[in-house]
C-alpha cells in the first residue's frame, strides 16, 4: 500500500498544478508538458508496480516447453541494449556452442532474465560491464549455468542474505519483488540460484537449471559478443 501511494500522491499534485497552469491567462506550453511528463512516469510506474506483484503472486500451474536457453538470453539482451548503451554498460555475451535444452516456462524466465540485467543495470548508472554466460557444468551432468556478473559497487555483506526476499529493498522506488521473483521462478523450475558479491568488485549472479535432454549445437545469434546497441 506504502508503495502504490507515493505514485498516487505525485499524480494528484502534478494534477493540481496542471489546473492552476491552465487557469492562467497565458499558457506556457513546456511547463504542461514537463507535468503531463511526470504524471505519465508516475503512472508507467504504478503499472510496472502492478505487474510485479502480479508476477509474484501468480499461482498458476507451472507449463513448460524445451527452450534453448541462449536464444532466450539472445531476446533479452537485445531487448534492454537501448538501455544499455543509454549508461554506456557494454553487455558482453559468452554462450557456449553446445548447450543442453532446457524445460522452462519461456515467459517467466525471460522475465527473470530481464530483471537480473535490469538490476545490474540500475547498479552502474555511469558505466561497466555485464558479462551474460551459459555453459553446462562440467562435474554435473544434467545441468546448464547461467551466470550474470557485473562491475559494479557491490552488495554491502549485511544485505546480501536479504536480496531475495520479498519487499526487500535499498532503493526508495523499488518495491523488493524483482529479485524475489527470480528465486521463485528458479525454485520451481526445480533450480539453484547463488549470489556472490565483493564491495568495489561487482556481483554474480549464477542459475543452475535442470537440463530437458536434447543436446543443441550452435544457433544463429548476434554477430558480436560484445554488445552496445
Amino acid at each position: 500500500a506504502h508503495e502504490i501511494k507515493n505514485p498516487l500522491n505525485a499524480i494528484v499534485i502534478y494534477l493540481e498544478l496542471l489546473r492552476k497552469e491552465l487557469e492562467k491567462d497565458h499558457l506556457k506550453k513546456d511547463n504542461i508538458m514537463e507535468k503531463l511528463n511526470v504524471v505519465e512516469e508516475e503512472i508507467e510506474r504504478l503499472s510496472d508496480m502492478a505487474t510485479e506483484f502480479l508476477s509474484y503472486s501468480n499461482a498458476a500451474p507451472l507449463e513448460t516447453s524445451p527452450i534453448d536457453v541462449r536464444i532466450l538470453l539472445e531476446q533479452v539482451v537485445r531487448f534492454l541494449g537501448y538501455q544499455a548503451k543509454k549508461q554506456t554498460v557494454v553487455i558482453e555475451k559468452d554462450f557456449s556452442v553446445s548447450v543442453q535444452e532446457i524445460s522452462a516456462n519461456h515467459k517467466q524466465l525471460k522475465q527473470a532474465f530481464i530483471n537480473i540485467i535490469l538490476n545490474a543495470l540500475q547498479v552502474m548508472p555511469d558505466g561497466g560491464e555485464l558479462k551474460v554466460s551459459v555453459d553446462e557444468i562440467p562435474d554435473q551432468a544434467g545441468w546448464v549455468r547461467i551466470s550474470f556478473a557485473d562491475d559494479g559497487p557491490g552488495i554491502p555483506a549485511e544485505v546480501q542474505d536479504h536480496v531475495f526476499e520479498p519487499f526487500y529493498t535499498t532503493r526508495e522506488e523499488g518495491t523488493g519483488l524483482g529479485l524475489a521473483f527470480v528465486e521463485k521462478v528458479v525454485r520451481e523450475h526445480g533450480g539453484k540460484l547463488i549470489l556472490k558479491s565483493e564491495e568495489k568488485v561487482g556481483t554474480v549472479v549464477t542459475i543452475d537449471l535442470p537440463a530437458g535432454g536434447a543436446s543443441l549445437g550452435p544457433v544463429s545469434l548476434g554477430q558480436r559478443n560484445s554488445v552496445n546497441y
